[in-house]
């Protein structure tokens, strides 16, 4: 987390999300530390299919076409959030934690959009989103470390 923070303060970056599985752990993880005004912006839990599409632009025909658990909605859901919060950075997730999870999740920097999956087997919902939130902040380091080398 502090290497992500590091990168966002030193660019002087907005950070935001679009969380979907994870319900806001991955926006406390940033709100919990001192100072987070500097590099967060805010988030959206959009839980429900509805605000997917009427709050954050989601087609509905992507969510027919491909499901809400897809590449394609995260992606969609990145740029939405983006749009509404005017940020730097965007991150969006969306998944399935039970049984054999899969989640998505996109980070949308500088027009570039970065979606990647996790696949894992269920532990338990607490733990299994704990760890979406881990993978999601080891990753979007490593691809916004990337943008900037």
């Amino acid at each position: 987390m502090s290497k992500l923070i590091e990168y966002l303060l030193k660019r002087n970056l907005k950070i935001g999300f679009a969380e979907s599985i994870t319900g806001g752990a991955l926006s406390y993880n940033f709100v919990k530390n001192e100072g987070a005004s500097k590099y967060f912006k805010g988030s959206i839990i959009c839980y429900s299919n509805s605000i997917k599409t009427d709050v954050l632009s989601v087609s509905k025909e992507t969510i027919e076409k491909h499901g809400v658990v897809s590449n394609k909605v995260s992606e969609e859901l990145a740029f939405g959030i983006k749009k509404i919060l005017n940020l730097d950075v965007a991150i969006s997730v969306t998944g399935n934690v039970e049984k054999n999870g899969i989640v998505f999740f996109s980070v949308l920097f500088n027009e570039k959009i970065f979606t990647n999956k996790i696949l894992m087997p269920y532990i338990n919902r607490k733990k299994n989103i704990n760890h979406i939130v881990d993978e999601i902040t080891d990753k979007s380091t490593s691809i916004l470390y990337n943008c900037f080398t």
